[in-house]
């Protein structure tokens, strides 16, 4: 006897419509972030001293977390949620919009941009609070506690803009630990699937180290393929191929039994690792095509040495919480490459050299921490 497919939309709202698969939408949705990482890398590679690295982590820690809220209200992270219907989609598609465009406003002066930042984020909270409030009733169990999170947050974008001086910053700040607050909720809810947000945070982590390449491109189109040097080439593929094998290799093994706390710092742990590879995609472009930046006071260790300690340490962290087999050994590898930071600050080596150091310990790293097969 025939049966029809079982609906694809939520209870509340069902549709005939046949929409994509929910990975298709998921990997769909993750094309805006890629987009915006591109924008982001590239205003840090114009600015990255202290407080364009600053602005360069809270921007991306903004959209991590924006990505982080929507997925575990859309049923992304959960086996029970919410079915994609045509309204969810076209809410995803427009908050893909607003973090591509916020992306690129974080990437202006802040007198030319701080007014469009904040509505971009503000409109793209209330689209999560939309996404989140649709979502009540369908199985994602901390639902009732993001929403007055968001609503807050934006509350407080709006307010920040009817006071002045020093108490307009305390509340733009306080707004931004609420979104924090939200992910944090989210990373630690009751209904997530490992298997499933293991998935996606892989499939972040993809794009996020796909972008180091996408940099390189673009860094050497801006210069001449001439200009680059095959011998600055070499450490790059072996600082990606090292950091790629660490992370895909024990990190993602089936653990099933993770508390509630470590899963909450396995998720989180994702946040410092993709913003280390974000800026190591700018210092290894400036490597292959000898830039100057690299050779300038502290260029050297906020672009490559710092980012890549950076990588490795949240490595070891996310190991240490999902109690992977290689966390003693990324530990190791950490510390390495911290001296070698520590040696970069306070010597005089030259960025070629750092970057050949910085590939040894990351793949040494990689290749010890796989050894031997278990059986063996």
């Amino acid at each position: 006897m025939h049966q029809d497919p079982a609906p694809l939309a939520s209870p509340e709202t069902p549709s005939r419509l046949r929409l994509p698969d929910r990975q298709w939408i998921d990997l769909f949705y993750d094309l805006a972030f890629a987009a915006g990482i591109i924008e982001l890398s590239g205003a840090f590679a114009y600015d990255h001293g202290a407080l364009g690295a600053l602005w360069f982590g809270v921007t991306y820690a903004l959209m991590w977390g924006m990505w982080l809220v929507t997925s575990g209200v859309t049923g992304s992270l959960t086996s029970e949620g919410p079915s994609a219907s045509p309204l969810s989609l076209a809410l995803l598609v427009a908050q893909m919009g607003t973090v591509l465009f916020l992306a690129i406003s974080a990437g202006d002066s802040l007198a030319e941009s701080e007014l469009v930042f904040d509505l971009l984020l503000s409109l793209a909270l209330v689209i999560s609070l939309v996404l989140t409030l649709r979502a009540r009733g369908t199985g994602v169990a901390h639902v009732r506690r993001i929403a007055p999170l968001l609503a807050g947050a934006v509350l407080g974008l709006a307010a920040s803009w009817r006071v002045d001086g020093s108490v307009s910053l305390v509340i733009w700040g306080g707004s931004l630990i609420l979104i924090a607050v939200a992910a944090w909720v989210v990373a630690g809810g009751e209904g997530l699937d490992l298997h499933r947000v293991k998935h996606r945070l892989a499939e972040l982590t993809v794009v996020v180290i796909g972008e180091v390449m996408v940099k390189l491109a673009l860094t050497v189109s801006e210069e001449s393929v001439w200009s680059v040097s095959v011998t600055s080439l070499l450490p790059t593929f072996l600082i990606l191929v090292g950091l790629w094998w660490l992370y895909f290799g024990d990190l993602l093994a089936d653990q099933t039994d993770l508390t509630r706390p470590q899963r909450r710092r396995w998720i989180l742990a994702h946040l410092p690792l993709h913003v280390g590879l974000l800026a190591l995609a700018v210092g290894l472009a400036k490597l292959s095509v000898g830039s100057e930046s690299l050779t300038a006071p502290g260029g050297l260790v906020s672009l490559l040495a710092a980012p890549l300690t950076l990588c490795l340490g949240s490595v070891g962290l996310i190991a240490w919480a999902g109690r992977a087999d290689c966390r003693a050994v990324v530990g190791w590898g950490t510390m390495a490459m911290a001296l070698v930071t520590a040696a970069t600050a306070w010597t005089h080596l030259s960025p070629l050299t750092v970057g050949y150091l910085g590939a040894t310990v990351t793949l040494a790293t990689a290749l010890i921490a796989a050894g031997p097969p278990r059986d063996a």
